[in-house]
């Protein structure tokens, strides 16, 4: 008789140790799982919060806005955000980059009086104003070289007559050079992140 109760008792506890047993997996399970949701919960969140951000952008975007300064990715806000572009776009519609950083590729020169930016090497000894060649005027001093060589070159570009006699038709300040690598480098990321081709 005793032996049979003391069977049964056995048999329930185990049975009660296989239920708890049970229950801590699903527990742990469930813990999981609420833990997965939420951090995608979180990230569905984060990524509503960006488009959100970019509809506000899109309605608010000035229709003037050149296509190289996306608003979707704030291009143009900073130097390490600038719009990348080319001399000829910008001579041709400077107003639409006034106030932005602006990434430009071209000639340098450097002289009495001058601090041009330009598409092209004016003709030797002839002086630049004569030659009415198009230029910006960079207030920083940049690196010269001899013959002149085409500059990747990043500044906050400001549109309206400057320099010396008001030839130039905008201004380049706080301007640096940058490598065809760090160009290269960073024309890709901004295509990757607008949806483009990745290279990395």
């Amino acid at each position: 008789m005793f032996s049979s109760s003391r069977k049964k008792c056995l048999a329930v506890v185990a049975l009660l140790c296989a239920v708890c047993a049970c229950v801590t997996l699903a527990s742990i399970h469930v813990s999981r799982r609420f833990d997965d949701l939420a951090a995608r919960l979180d990230a569905a969140t984060s990524k509503l919060a960006r488009l959100e951000k970019r509809v506000t952008a899109r309605e608010a975007a000035d229709p003037w806005l050149p296509v190289e300064c996306s608003y979707e990715f704030d291009l143009g806000t900073s130097a390490d955000h600038p719009c990348f572009t080319s001399f000829e776009n910008l001579r041709l519609a400077p107003q639409k980059f006034h106030g932005r950083w602006i990434a430009v590729r071209a000639y340098y020169m450097s002289g009495f009086e001058t601090s041009a930016l330009m598409a092209e090497v004016p003709s030797a000894g002839q002086n630049l104003i004569a030659q009415h060649l198009p230029q910006v005027w960079v207030d920083a001093p940049i690196p010269v070289t001899w013959p002149p060589k085409k500059m990747n070159i990043i500044g906050l570009f400001v549109n309206g007559p400057s320099g010396h006699m008001s030839a130039y038709f905008g201004t380049l300040r706080t301007a640096k050079v940058i490598p065809n690598n760090e160009r290269q480098n960073r024309e890709e990321a901004q295509a990757c992140a607008a949806g483009g081709l990745c290279y990395r």
